[in-house]
Order: C-alpha cells, then structure tokens, then sequence
C-alpha cells in the first residue's frame, strides 16, 4: 500500500482521494465530523517488509 511506510506521507488531497479511490482508505462521516482510515481488508492481505495477517493466519491454522 502506498504512503504506509515510515516516514512517507501523503501531500495533497488528490493523494488521499487517489488512496480512497484504489480503496487503501476508507472514509466515515457522521455530518459532524469526517474520519479515515487504512482499509482493514487491505492491511488483512497486503504484503510489506514481513508477511501479511491472512498469511499468518493460514500458517497458523495449518500447523
């Protein structure tokens, strides 16, 4: 996933839309407030310098 190493950052909105857009992000908006947030299905199966949750998992539950 991009702008989710150390150190890197997203520097426009087109970034963070961009990130929406590919569904990296996801938004709420209570009519108050708008909050975003990594999507947990990708956090789930996106692989970075060690490997991703549903890998973990399946070794897991394969042992």
């Amino acid at each position: 996933m991009r702008k989710n190493q150390s150190g890197e950052y997203f520097n426009t909105l087109t970034d963070l839309f961009d990130m929406v857009k590919n569904q990296d992000v996801c938004i709420s908006n209570d009519g108050a407030t708008m909050s975003f947030w990594w999507n947990p299905k990708r956090i789930e199966t996106t692989s970075g310098s060690i490997d991703n949750l549903a890998n973990k998992e399946l070794t897991i539950i394969t042992k």
